[in-house]
């Protein structure tokens, strides 16, 4: 699974276990609410309804009305998208309000995203797009996330795709998901592929390890969990940056698409000084999904090192990308700037709850991973913000 890393597969089973323990967007329920929620989404607000359940057309009524009074409100998004779709309603308009639920981070919308990728004819299938949706929504905690994932690899579903998956990946999701998905909602799903997981466990096909190449050697960063070799520091990097500037040219000629050296090659031309060359490899990791090169995209547009002049909404919005691959840092960057008040104006909304989340995600990662211990006194110092 790209990108992949030892602390993230830790992590994922006590995180998401974390998260879905509290709904992300709390409020009162709606009449669309107790019309037209799912049984499985983790933040509804009231009993979900099965689709023999539902009165589709007064659904619809109530959740156009409710996203008109509510238009920030996720949830109603994902309601007013699930029974449109069940209504064989506008495709267009399904994944338009499924999507904006998706860029609030609504945990059942992104998980439905992939879903549709996988089954509707009309969109694929793509079980590249669905199975990177469902990664991205079982880092928040979604329980069925983790099901497919795993249900999928078996199958050999994402044959083609940059979603690899080894031994411990697999064995972490699949925890994950016995965890999180209760017996009755099971109706025996989870410990049939429970089983049919015990007898792949030694299917060769399922490992795929990276290569370092030496650009990875010279310029792999100790806080990129997708590195694929020991992390050098800024000072032992800047004993010899032509060397990690040329192995890292060298590299990404012969392998373009690949974020991990891009990012790379732009760290070494940035601390060298070349900020106008390093940019559009920064911008080309962060394209290709690399999450650590999203996260220095947005500091460097954070202002914080002089490079630009501020733009918070601009970081905010690569930190929030970064965070659905479980970067550490930008779980406390993305905190900082909601703190100080920076995402006034921002398309990005965060509520308290989702920010304390974030934080216990982050203690929970620090904890884990020694490589973030240096970061517990800052997940600390905005936990007691929080506090006072």
């Amino acid at each position: 699974m790209r990108p992949s890393t030892c602390s993230w597969l830790c992590a994922l089973a006590i995180i998401s276990a974390l998260l879905a323990s509290q709904p992300l967007h709390a409020d009162e329920p709606t009449a669309c609410d107790l019309l037209a929620g799912h049984p499985a989404d983790p933040d509804a607000i009231a009993p979900g309804q099965t689709l023999a359940r539902i009165d589709v057309a007064k659904a619809e009524r109530q959740c156009r009305a409710a996203v008109k009074a509510q238009p920030d409100s996720p949830r109603g998004h994902y309601q007013l998208a699930r029974v449109l779709y069940y209504q064989n309603g506008d495709l267009d308009e399904v994944l338009g309000h499924l999507r904006i639920a998706a860029e609030h981070g609504y945990r059942q919308a992104i998980f439905v995203l992939g879903y549709l990728h996988a089954v509707d004819e009309r969109l694929g299938p793509d079980f590249c797009r669905a199975g990177q949706l469902w990664q991205r929504a079982a880092i928040w905690g979604h329980p069925w996330a983790h099901f497919h994932l795993v249900e999928k690899a078996l199958d050999e579903s994402f044959t083609g795709c940059e979603l690899a998956f080894s031994r411990t990946e697999l064995g972490t999701l699949m925890q994950a998901a016995t965890a999180l998905i209760s017996s009755d909602s099971s109706d025996g799903r989870v410990e049939a592929l429970y089983r049919r997981y015990l007898l792949s466990i030694e299917a060769p096909g399922l490992v795929e390890p990276v290569a370092p190449t030496r650009c990875d050697a010279l310029a792999a960063h100790g806080f990129d969990g997708g590195r694929a070799a020991p992390g050098v520091s800024t000072a032992q990097m800047s004993k010899d940056l032509p060397s990690a500037i040329d192995a890292c040219r060298a590299a990404v000629a012969e392998a373009p698409g690949n974020a991990r050296l891009h990012y790379q090659l732009a760290r070494g031309l940035y601390y060298d000084g070349r900020v106008a060359e390093a940019m559009p490899h920064l911008e080309a990791s962060s394209e290709l999904g690399w999450p650590q090169g999203t996260f220095v995209l947005g500091y460097i547009y954070s202002g914080d090192d002089g490079t630009f002049p501020p733009q918070p909404c601009r970081a905010a919005g690569l930190y929030r990308a970064s965070l659905d691959h479980d970067h550490f840092w930008s779980k406390v960057f993305l905190a900082s700037q909601w703190l100080n008040g920076e995402l006034a104006g921002c398309t990005i909304t965060l509520d308290e709850s989702a920010v304390r989340q974030m934080l216990r995600s982050a203690e929970v990662q620090a904890q884990i991973d020694p490589s973030y211990a240096e970061g517990i006194s800052d997940v600390a110092a905005l936990r007691s913000r929080m506090d006072d």
